[in-house]
């Protein structure tokens, strides 16, 4: 008995999955859409096929990658997190802030600590007094887009000090950059700028961080 298990087990190991095995995958129709996508894409853009394009797709996406990390984790154990944006947000906010008012390495470590602190809190009224994390994160969300709005006025904050983060930043992590955002100074250096503020996104609004290079 143990014998032939062990057969048939290095039988459907050998087997070439086929079509109708594939198609079945939950992942199928998303691949299938995206291969249509870049298909279509490659064919009527000369340009789409470039380093260049492909880099600034990257630097787009990494923004929204790594606060999808976070929050993957939080739907694999079937909670949500609807305060994701206004933390992003905040902490833009918070770092260009404290940065123009002392040394940025102490304002990336002020930043880290407060958005770890409000992820926290999240978590303790969803534990502790057993509030959905769905409602929990929806007044969050709803705070910090009202304080956040009632301290900038509405106006954006902007940060472009030669200090140290951004030394630190580009050395160990690498030159990110939009082509379409590029602008020279007079100087025929290009300076980077970041700025937090209210964005009007055109779906609802929102308030989202956003940088630029001038």
């Amino acid at each position: 008995m143990k014998e032939t298990t062990n057969n048939i087990g290095i039988e459907t190991r050998g087997q070439f999955l086929n079509f109708s095995q594939i198609r079945r995958w939950p992942e199928f129709g998303v691949i299938l859409a995206f291969l249509i996508l870049f298909t279509i894409f490659s064919i009527f853009s000369s340009k789409f096929l470039t380093l260049r394009n492909f880099t600034g797709i990257l630097t787009i996406v990494s923004e929204l990658g790594i606060m999808a990390i976070g929050v993957a984790f939080l739907m694999i154990a079937g909670e949500f997190d609807l305060s994701v944006s206004s933390v992003y947000a905040l902490s833009g906010f918070l770092f260009v802030t404290l940065a123009n008012s002392f040394n940025s390495p102490l304002a990336f470590i002020i930043t880290l600590t407060v958005a770890a602190f409000i992820g926290f809190c999240n978590g303790m009224i969803t534990l502790r007094a057993h509030i959905p994390s769905f409602i929990a994160t929806l007044g969050m969300m709803l705070f910090l887009r009202g304080s956040l709005l009632a301290v900038t006025g509405g106006e954006s904050v902007s940060y472009s000090s030669d200090a140290i983060m951004p030394t630190i930043l580009t050395r160990f992590i690498g030159y990110g950059f939009r082509p379409s955002l590029t602008k020279s100074s007079k100087d025929g250096i290009s300076s980077a700028v970041m700025t937090a503020g209210p964005v009007d996104t055109g779906a609802g609004g929102g308030i989202y961080p956003y940088f630029a290079l001038k």
